[in-house]
């Protein structure tokens, strides 16, 4: 090969290159502009978490009385009225009071109805295991019974 094809092969290859790295950049640049899919949009909608998600969202919020609302009468017999439920929640189940993230676990029925368990974040972001039961109303409406925060509170050993 003489110099001036040598040249001509660096200066093509060179070329190829360039072209190479734009095509790469630009889909980079549209896979980036693309909408992404929204995680909530594509899981399937399941009563039980979206009644739960709507009373820890009014608990959050110090909505007393939607968070009662979405519960039974025979919770309603446990606490008379929505403010004492958020009182009791305040002071004595404080980390669903002032939940972090949380995350759904494993769901079963049982002879009192369904059972769901939850992982969620306390105030200082260690994992508490919850655990809710649901009755579901005659007409088909899922409402929460009662529930139960599982928490460590034994020094290690």
């Amino acid at each position: 090969m003489s110099f001036d094809k040598i040249t001509h092969f660096i200066f093509g290859l060179s070329f190829i290159c360039a072209l190479l790295t734009v095509i790469a950049i630009s889909a980079q640049a549209e896979e980036k502009s693309l909408p992404q899919p929204v995680a909530h949009v594509t899981e399937t909608i399941n009563p039980v978490h979206d009644l739960i998600r709507k009373q820890l969202k009014a608990i959050k919020a110090r909505d007393a009385d939607r968070a009662y609302a979405l519960t039974t009468n025979n919770f309603h017999e446990k606490f008379d009225t929505a403010d004492e439920f958020l009182s009791h929640l305040r002071f004595e189940v404080r980390t669903i009071y002032n939940h972090g993230d949380y995350k759904f676990l494993g769901q079963h029925n049982s002879q009192k109805g369904l059972v769901q368990k939850i992982e969620m974040e306390d105030s200082d972001g260690d994992p508490i295991t919850v655990i809710y039961r649901l009755k579901q109303q005659d007409n088909g409406e899922w409402l929460i019974d009662s529930f139960a925060a599982l928490t460590l509170d034994a020094e290690s050993i």
